[in-house]
């Protein structure tokens, strides 16, 4: 495909028909365009390899600003702010339209959660402990804060669907599009937005099938609107497994302490004041070696085994200090007390 030609034929088009005609599948991005957004996205995800005792330091709302909602305000931001030519974009279509690209996109969903199901399955009987509720999705509904929680997910059903699909089917795939075979183009592509999701690697081997569908989607309806929908719905049945988490441990024990999934032990990060953890002094820098006679081998194990136990139990625990052995008696909290 020759882009410039292209270009200047749009360009050189009747102002009025040149703003009826361009789509984001009729819009071309320099290169350079496209190094940004994709570098952009790994500086992203480069964020979940930061020591999370220097993400305590900095305030929540400012987490929340930086990490959460600045990124997707960026990735709709800038597929309109990078384009060539740049004019007004096609307008959003009609009631009708929509109408019939939420139709299509049910049973689509439907079929994603099939497959997504049947991966679920086959990945619990190849790595026995595995599933597809990832650690991500299970420390969310853990998580003491359920006000943000629901936030977040109120977030991921409704902006975050429309600015993906603005950024990785609207502006990266056709990108790609006009530069590579398709076939090319729309696995490149998927991979990208999958490994964008890296939350595991199941997720990420998922998030990639999923962008395949939404991709192939889009491919065959010439209009984002319909992998929206099929975003949305995705999300929405996502959030409502984490409330399903969330409901379930409600009522449950925590110690009130804070660790990384990533350790290769148990090491206590933060302790919150108050919390059971506070009350038997125990310190960030503290590792947790037994819990209840039960060997703790890492911070998710330790979050499994305690889900043993009731609000108001006094659970022996061991750990180590200074390479030194210490015994202490805790006595565990409901979720959500002060």
């Amino acid at each position: 495909m020759d882009v410039e030609k292209e270009i200047a034929d749009v360009n050189s088009a009747d102002p009025l028909q040149r703003q009826e005609s361009i789509a984001f599948r009729d819009a071309h991005w320099a290169t350079r365009s496209i190094a940004v957004g994709i570098g952009t996205l790994v500086l992203w995800r480069c964020i979940a390899f930061v020591n999370p005792d220097l993400m305590m330091l900095v305030p929540q709302w400012l987490i929340v600003l930086l990490f959460g909602l600045a990124p997707q305000v960026f990735l709709l931001a800038f597929p309109f702010f990078a384009r060539r030519p740049r004019v007004t974009m096609r307008a959003i279509p009609g009631a009708k339209q929509i109408a019939t690209e939420f139709l299509i996109a049910v049973p689509i969903v439907i079929l994603a959660v099939v497959a997504q199901a049947a991966v679920s399955y086959a990945i619990e009987r190849l790595a026995p402990g595995n599933s597809l509720p990832t650690d991500s999705m299970k420390e969310m509904a853990k998580a003491m804060d359920q006000t943000s929680v629901y936030v977040m997910l109120a977030f991921a059903i409704t902006f975050a669907p429309i600015a993906e699909e603005t950024f990785f089917r609207g502006f990266l795939y056709n990108a790609f599009r006009a530069r590579m075979p398709l076939v090319i183009a729309v696995t490149l592509q998927s991979f990208i937005f999958g490994f964008g999701h890296f939350f595991g690697t199941s997720h990420a081997i998922v998030a990639t099938g999923l962008g395949l569908i939404m991709t192939l989607v889009y491919e065959w309806r010439k209009t984002l609107v319909t992998p929206i929908f099929v975003h949305m719905g995705n999300n929405l049945l996502a959030s409502i497994g984490v409330l399903f988490l969330l409901a379930q441990h409600a009522n449950g024990p925590v110690l009130g302490i804070g660790g990384d999934p990533r350790d290769t032990e148990c090491v206590i990060h933060s302790v919150m004041p108050g919390s059971g953890a506070d009350e038997a002094e125990l310190f960030e820098g503290d590792v947790i070696i037994e819990f209840g006679g039960t060997p703790v081998r890492d911070f998710t194990q330790f979050i499994d085994v305690i889900q043993q136990y009731q609000p108001g139990d006094a659970v022996p625990i061991t750990i180590r200090r200074h390479d030194i052995e210490m015994n202490r008696t805790v006595v565990l909290q409901k979720r959500g007390d002060p």
